[in-house]
């Protein structure tokens, strides 16, 4: 038969070929099975526990694995002080597919003026720098840790917390470094002047102001004594004096020309001339200087406690 024939011609010359021919038969069988229509979808996130909306409704808590129809899809994770995470995703027919987040914190502020008396403070946050008092800053809610730092001044710490939108004031009254002496002095009990004002008696230990400054010690029957000194912020000084005893008697020098001549003081003879320091108690003496073949030379002198008084005699020979 040729495709040009009509339908019934093609028909019978296909028949007429076909017959007186053996034929055999057999059956095969087709086994079709059902095309995949789902995948499976791993919801991941960190930290995990946060809430999963797939398309809008709630499937449970990361980590989750669940069987999706496939196509695309929209994902969302919300957790708790977290921000909300989304993600549009394609699911495809017998595959599998993880969806993984990282979500970020929420993060809210507040503003803090930081402010010292006096001002000019170093202010550090949080173990930063972050400038010179008065200092306003913006931060995230929560715990902070401050310090303040001014030369000669105490360094000051704190903490406080912060919510968000809170708007807060620090205020801090720096405390000068203080530098401390100590007087002591031999035998105790001395009077102390410090810059001219009376302090109290040795020893005595106070507060100064750094910087260079002036003392006095006095005591009965003691020479006084008085001096200066310079102290640093923070520094410790000690000042000792050993007093002097103020001498209770004076001393006389007698010498005459020539040498040799005896010497009395109030009729007591104490010595030949030269005398070197002889001591006697306050008042007003009378000295008569006497040698052989010489006129009799008498002086009179006053002598006071700690002083030493000079009497020179040129003797003039008797004729």
């Amino acid at each position: 038969p040729k495709l040009s024939d009509d339908p019934a011609q093609f028909r019978s010359k296909l028949y007429s070929k076909l017959s007186g021919v053996t034929w055999a038969s057999d059956m095969t069988y087709f086994y079709v099975g059902t095309v995949p229509s789902t995948g499976v979808v791993r919801f991941r996130s960190t930290p995990s526990g946060a809430a999963i909306y797939l398309d809008g409704a709630y499937i449970g808590v990361t980590p989750k694995t669940l069987t999706v129809d496939a196509g695309t899809h929209v994902v969302t994770y919300i957790k708790s002080g977290y921000e909300p995470w989304s993600k549009t995703f394609t699911v495809y027919a017998g595959s599998s597919v993880t969806i993984s987040a990282t979500l970020r914190r929420v993060v809210s502020y507040g503003q803090v003026t930081f402010s010292s008396i006096p001002s000019g403070a170093s202010l550090y946050v949080d173990g930063s720098y972050r400038g010179k008092t008065p200092k306003t800053l913006t931060l995230t809610q929560g715990y902070h840790t401050y310090r303040m730092t001014l030369t000669g001044y105490e360094p000051r710490e704190g903490s406080f917390s912060l919510s968000a939108g809170e708007v807060k004031h620090i205020s801090v009254n720096l405390v000068p470094l203080r530098a401390s002496v100590t007087f002591t002095s031999n035998p105790d009990g001395a009077s102390v002047y410090l810059d001219g004002a009376y302090i109290g008696n040795t020893p005595i230990t106070l507060d100064v102001s750094p910087g260079t400054h002036s003392y006095r010690m006095e005591m009965a029957n003691y020479l006084p004594v008085s001096g200066s000194f310079s102290i640093s912020y923070g520094e410790t000084k000690r000042i000792h004096e050993d007093l002097t005893p103020i001498p209770v008697k004076g001393k006389i020098n007698i010498t005459s020309d020539p040498p040799g001549a005896m010497v009395f003081i109030n009729g007591v003879l104490i010595g030949i001339t030269p005398v070197d320091a002889y001591e006697v108690d306050p008042g007003y003496y009378e000295v008569v200087i006497i040698k052989a073949g010489y006129r009799v030379s008498v002086k009179g002198v006053s002598v006071s406690a700690g002083e030493t008084e000079v009497v020179n005699v040129v003797l003039t020979p008797i004729e």
